[in-house]
């Protein structure tokens, strides 16, 4: 048995043909491709079928669509943000400036009670007298409020620091469970 074996090399358009022939067995054809050209683009669309544009299309734009929610829900809650922390404060503003006039109006108001007092103690009224220890005790409440007012006003101050400082807390391990 002998065997001839003929190869013929074609190029044609960057593919390379070979063929081998054997004379006791029927003639068997390999193609095999080479790499295409660098000039030619492999994002070029007119080499895909109208189906297959309108997928690549179709993907493109809901990325870009999906690109600006998302940048749009950042800038939203970028917005959201500010505004919150520009709230807070206003909050911190006002409230400082509350507690400040509650305490002056607390401290003119005692002043006026302990005056009243002296004045119908002075005068002998017992109805004046009555009246001026109502104002006291009124205001001796109103002071223990802004006594707690401050109190609070100054752990608040202090919390955010401790919560920084501290490390977060220790999550407990959920309990076995009794099925196993």
């Amino acid at each position: 048995m002998q065997e001839d074996v003929k190869v013929e090399e074609v190029e044609e358009e960057g593919q390379e043909i070979e063929i081998d022939a054997k004379e006791e067995e029927s003639n068997e054809v390999a193609v095999e491709t080479k790499d295409k050209p660098k000039s030619e683009d492999a994002d070029d669309l007119s080499e895909y079928s109208d189906s297959v544009k309108k997928r690549i299309s179709k993907l493109t734009n809901r990325f870009r669509e999906e690109e600006r929610q998302r940048q749009a829900a950042v800038e939203y809650a970028e917005a959201v943000k500010k505004q919150n922390e520009d709230l807070k404060t206003r909050i911190d503003k006002l409230d400082t400036t509350y507690v400040g006039e509650f305490d002056t109006r607390v401290q003119s108001q005692a002043i006026a009670a302990k005056e009243a007092y002296k004045k119908a103690l002075e005068d002998g009224n017992p109805d004046a007298m009555y009246d001026a220890q109502q104002n006291i005790s009124r205001i001796a409440m109103e002071e223990a409020r802004l006594a707690q007012i401050k109190a609070d006003r100054e752990e608040k101050a202090k919390a955010p620091q401790v919560e920084a400082a501290a490390p977060p807390p220790a999550v407990a391990p959920p309990p076995p469970d009794p099925s196993i």
